[in-house]
Protein backbone atom coordinates (compact mmCIF):
# COMPACT_ATOMS: atom_id res chain seq x y z
CA UNK A 1 0.00 0.00 0.00
CA UNK A 2 1.14 3.26 -0.88
CA UNK A 3 1.67 5.68 2.20
CA UNK A 4 1.05 9.67 1.32
CA UNK A 5 2.84 12.20 3.46
CA UNK A 6 0.33 15.30 4.35
CA UNK A 7 2.56 18.52 3.50
CA UNK A 8 2.37 19.64 6.68
CA UNK A 9 3.97 16.62 8.32
CA UNK A 10 7.75 17.16 9.60
CA UNK A 11 8.27 14.54 7.72
CA UNK A 12 7.09 15.89 4.49
CA UNK A 13 10.15 18.77 5.31
CA UNK A 14 12.86 16.34 5.78
CA UNK A 15 12.51 15.21 2.35
CA UNK A 16 12.41 18.14 0.81
CA UNK A 17 15.68 19.02 2.00
CA UNK A 18 17.24 15.72 1.01
CA UNK A 19 16.26 16.58 -2.53
CA UNK A 20 17.47 19.97 -2.31
CA UNK A 21 21.01 18.68 -1.46
CA UNK A 22 20.69 15.81 -3.89
CA UNK A 23 19.64 18.25 -6.78
CA UNK A 24 22.17 21.31 -5.59
CA UNK A 25 25.52 21.42 -7.10
CA UNK A 26 28.66 20.97 -4.68
CA UNK A 27 29.91 24.42 -2.73
CA UNK A 28 33.27 25.30 -4.18
CA UNK A 29 35.91 25.44 -1.99
CA UNK A 30 38.63 28.16 -1.99
CA UNK A 31 40.88 30.38 -0.24
CA UNK A 32 41.03 33.60 0.18
CA UNK A 33 43.96 35.26 -0.73
CA UNK A 34 45.68 36.45 2.18
CA UNK A 35 46.03 40.10 2.68
CA UNK A 36 49.76 42.37 1.46
CA UNK A 37 50.82 45.37 2.29
CA UNK A 38 51.71 47.16 -0.34
CA UNK A 39 53.88 50.44 -0.26
CA UNK A 40 54.00 53.12 -2.93
CA UNK A 41 55.91 56.02 -2.85
CA UNK A 42 53.11 57.92 -1.23
CA UNK A 43 51.07 55.21 1.49
CA UNK A 44 50.91 52.06 2.49
CA UNK A 45 47.86 49.91 1.34
CA UNK A 46 46.19 46.71 2.03
CA UNK A 47 43.07 44.59 0.68
CA UNK A 48 41.19 42.39 2.88
CA UNK A 49 38.84 40.08 1.08
CA UNK A 50 35.49 39.68 3.73
CA UNK A 51 32.07 38.74 1.76
CA UNK A 52 29.23 38.62 3.88
CA UNK A 53 30.39 41.08 6.23
CA UNK A 54 28.70 44.23 6.38
CA UNK A 55 30.39 47.51 7.56
CA UNK A 56 28.44 47.91 10.89
CA UNK A 57 30.39 44.40 11.44
CA UNK A 58 33.66 45.83 10.83
CA UNK A 59 36.50 47.11 13.70
CA UNK A 60 39.58 48.89 12.67
CA UNK A 61 41.56 50.02 15.15
CA UNK A 62 45.12 51.47 15.18
CA UNK A 63 47.66 51.95 17.68
CA UNK A 64 50.20 54.62 18.19
CA UNK A 65 52.14 53.02 20.56
CA UNK A 66 52.68 49.93 18.86
CA UNK A 67 52.01 51.05 14.94
CA UNK A 68 49.83 47.64 14.88
CA UNK A 69 46.44 48.01 12.60
CA UNK A 70 43.95 45.47 13.77
CA UNK A 71 40.78 44.45 11.15
CA UNK A 72 38.32 42.26 12.97
CA UNK A 73 34.87 41.00 11.88
CA UNK A 74 32.14 38.63 11.42
CA UNK A 75 29.71 37.55 8.97
CA UNK A 76 25.61 37.53 10.24
CA UNK A 77 22.57 37.22 8.99
CA UNK A 78 23.56 34.66 6.18
CA UNK A 79 21.72 33.27 3.48
CA UNK A 80 21.31 29.25 3.57
CA UNK A 81 24.37 27.93 2.34
CA UNK A 82 26.77 30.47 3.15
CA UNK A 83 29.51 29.95 5.63
CA UNK A 84 30.13 32.34 8.51
CA UNK A 85 33.49 34.21 7.80
CA UNK A 86 35.76 35.58 10.92
CA UNK A 87 38.43 38.15 9.94
CA UNK A 88 40.87 38.18 12.44
CA UNK A 89 44.18 40.40 10.55
CA UNK A 90 46.79 42.69 12.57
CA UNK A 91 49.88 43.81 11.12
CA UNK A 92 52.58 46.28 12.53
CA UNK A 93 53.18 49.63 10.05
CA UNK A 94 56.43 51.15 9.28
CA UNK A 95 57.78 53.58 11.72
CA UNK A 96 56.78 56.55 8.74
CA UNK A 97 53.17 55.55 8.31
CA UNK A 98 50.97 58.37 9.61
CA UNK A 99 48.55 56.78 11.19
CA UNK A 100 46.18 59.51 12.08
CA UNK A 101 45.18 60.16 8.36
CA UNK A 102 44.33 56.42 7.71
CA UNK A 103 41.13 55.69 5.52
CA UNK A 104 38.50 52.35 5.59
CA UNK A 105 36.54 51.88 2.42
CA UNK A 106 34.36 48.75 2.36
CA UNK A 107 32.63 48.16 -1.54
CA UNK A 108 31.56 44.66 -2.84
CA UNK A 109 33.24 42.57 -0.22
CA UNK A 110 36.82 44.10 0.00
CA UNK A 111 38.32 45.97 2.50
CA UNK A 112 40.23 49.05 1.24
CA UNK A 113 42.78 50.43 4.08
CA UNK A 114 45.17 53.14 3.10
CA UNK A 115 47.94 55.05 5.22
CA UNK A 116 49.44 57.55 4.22
CA UNK A 117 53.62 58.12 4.60
CA UNK A 118 54.56 61.10 7.02
CA UNK A 119 56.72 63.98 5.44
CA UNK A 120 60.52 63.64 6.06
CA UNK A 121 61.17 65.61 9.59
CA UNK A 122 64.48 66.81 10.42
CA UNK A 123 66.28 65.01 13.21
CA UNK A 124 65.84 66.86 16.76
CA UNK A 125 69.20 67.47 18.32
CA UNK A 126 69.32 66.98 21.71
CA UNK A 127 71.93 69.17 23.87
CA UNK A 128 73.39 67.03 26.85
CA UNK A 129 72.79 68.28 30.69
CA UNK A 130 75.94 68.52 32.98
CA UNK A 131 73.84 67.28 35.97
CA UNK A 132 71.87 63.96 36.72
CA UNK A 133 68.11 65.35 36.98
CA UNK A 134 66.03 63.46 38.90
CA UNK A 135 62.97 61.61 37.31
CA UNK A 136 60.55 59.25 38.99
CA UNK A 137 61.60 56.28 38.92
CA UNK A 138 58.15 55.03 38.76
CA UNK A 139 57.50 56.02 35.18
CA UNK A 140 58.51 53.51 32.73
CA UNK A 141 61.38 54.45 30.08
CA UNK A 142 64.13 53.80 28.01
CA UNK A 143 67.86 54.61 28.92
CA UNK A 144 70.90 54.02 26.41
CA UNK A 145 74.08 54.42 28.90
CA UNK A 146 77.52 55.18 27.08
CA UNK A 147 80.78 55.44 28.75
CA UNK A 148 82.49 58.31 26.92
CA UNK A 149 86.03 59.51 28.96
CA UNK A 150 87.86 62.14 27.60
CA UNK A 151 84.87 63.60 25.87
CA UNK A 152 82.99 66.96 27.30
CA UNK A 153 79.44 67.49 27.02
CA UNK A 154 80.21 70.09 24.38
CA UNK A 155 82.05 67.80 22.48
CA UNK A 156 78.90 65.77 21.77
CA UNK A 157 76.60 65.77 18.83
CA UNK A 158 72.87 63.97 19.58
CA UNK A 159 70.36 63.59 17.29
CA UNK A 160 67.13 61.61 17.20
CA UNK A 161 65.54 60.96 13.89
CA UNK A 162 61.36 60.52 13.31
CA UNK A 163 62.34 56.72 12.65
CA UNK A 164 63.60 55.76 16.09
CA UNK A 165 67.34 55.87 15.22
CA UNK A 166 69.31 57.77 17.80
CA UNK A 167 72.75 59.14 16.73
CA UNK A 168 76.21 59.69 18.94
CA UNK A 169 79.08 61.39 17.54
CA UNK A 170 81.84 64.13 18.94
CA UNK A 171 85.35 64.39 18.93
CA UNK A 172 88.01 65.85 20.61
CA UNK A 173 91.66 66.95 20.21
CA UNK A 174 91.98 67.46 23.91
CA UNK A 175 92.49 63.92 24.48
CA UNK A 176 92.17 62.40 21.11
CA UNK A 177 88.72 60.54 21.96
CA UNK A 178 85.87 60.06 19.48
CA UNK A 179 82.53 58.43 19.05
CA UNK A 180 80.69 57.77 16.27
CA UNK A 181 77.67 55.34 16.87
CA UNK A 182 74.13 54.85 16.28
CA UNK A 183 71.16 52.92 18.07
CA UNK A 184 67.30 52.02 17.29
CA UNK A 185 65.30 52.49 19.83
CA UNK A 186 61.76 50.44 20.44
CA UNK A 187 58.92 51.25 18.74
CA UNK A 188 56.79 52.56 22.40
CA UNK A 189 59.43 55.13 23.05
CA UNK A 190 58.25 58.92 22.95
CA UNK A 191 60.68 60.21 20.46
CA UNK A 192 59.74 63.97 21.64
CA UNK A 193 60.65 63.08 25.50
CA UNK A 194 64.14 62.32 24.59
CA UNK A 195 66.70 63.96 27.02
CA UNK A 196 70.68 63.30 27.47
CA UNK A 197 73.22 64.24 30.09
CA UNK A 198 76.74 63.41 30.23
CA UNK A 199 78.47 63.34 33.77
CA UNK A 200 82.10 62.38 34.13
CA UNK A 201 82.61 60.48 30.95
CA UNK A 202 79.09 58.55 31.16
CA UNK A 203 76.36 59.59 28.38
CA UNK A 204 72.92 58.84 29.33
CA UNK A 205 70.05 58.89 26.59
CA UNK A 206 66.21 58.25 28.13
CA UNK A 207 63.35 58.80 26.84
CA UNK A 208 59.63 57.69 28.05
CA UNK A 209 57.78 54.74 27.25
CA UNK A 210 54.56 55.43 25.65
CA UNK A 211 51.53 54.12 27.09
CA UNK A 212 49.20 51.74 25.34
CA UNK A 213 45.30 52.29 26.24
CA UNK A 214 43.63 49.82 25.01
CA UNK A 215 39.98 51.74 25.01
CA UNK A 216 38.18 51.68 21.73
CA UNK A 217 38.11 55.72 20.89
CA UNK A 218 35.43 56.70 18.21
CA UNK A 219 37.08 59.20 15.94
CA UNK A 220 36.78 60.62 12.47
CA UNK A 221 39.79 59.25 11.23
CA UNK A 222 40.77 62.84 10.26
CA UNK A 223 41.11 63.82 14.09
CA UNK A 224 44.53 63.32 15.42
CA UNK A 225 43.81 59.58 17.59
CA UNK A 226 46.47 60.08 20.61
CA UNK A 227 46.50 56.79 22.42
CA UNK A 228 44.53 53.23 20.15
CA UNK A 229 41.39 54.60 18.24
CA UNK A 230 38.59 52.82 16.57
CA UNK A 231 37.91 53.70 12.89
CA UNK A 232 34.73 54.19 11.01
CA UNK A 233 34.09 51.95 8.04
CA UNK A 234 33.13 53.77 4.94
CA UNK A 235 30.77 51.62 3.24
CA UNK A 236 31.12 50.81 -0.98
CA UNK A 237 38.22 36.95 5.23
CA UNK A 238 40.93 36.73 6.03
CA UNK A 239 41.32 33.89 8.60
CA UNK A 240 45.67 34.98 8.84
CA UNK A 241 46.64 36.52 11.84
CA UNK A 242 49.83 38.72 11.01
CA UNK A 243 51.92 40.53 13.54
CA UNK A 244 55.33 42.04 13.33
CA UNK A 245 55.89 44.32 16.48
CA UNK A 246 58.85 45.67 17.27
CA UNK A 247 59.49 46.03 21.34
CA UNK A 248 62.76 44.93 21.84
CA UNK A 249 65.33 46.84 24.31
CA UNK A 250 67.51 49.55 22.14
CA UNK A 251 69.94 47.63 19.67
CA UNK A 252 72.73 49.21 17.85
CA UNK A 253 71.53 49.87 14.00
CA UNK A 254 73.40 47.95 11.42
CA UNK A 255 76.30 50.77 10.08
Amino acid sequence: MLTMIHQCSPAFHLLDDALLDLTSPPATIHRDPRPHLAETEESFQTHIVAPGVKSADLKVTVCHATGELKVQGTSKNLARGHRQRHINYAVTLPRHANLDETMVEHEDGIITITVPKKQAAEPTQLTPMTHVPQEDPADPSYNLLLSLPGLAASDLNISVHDDGKVEVSGETKRTGARVKRSYRVPRDADLPSAHACHVDGLLTISMCKRKRDDAQLCANVRHKMTAEAELPVEPGESQESTSAASAAPMEQAAP
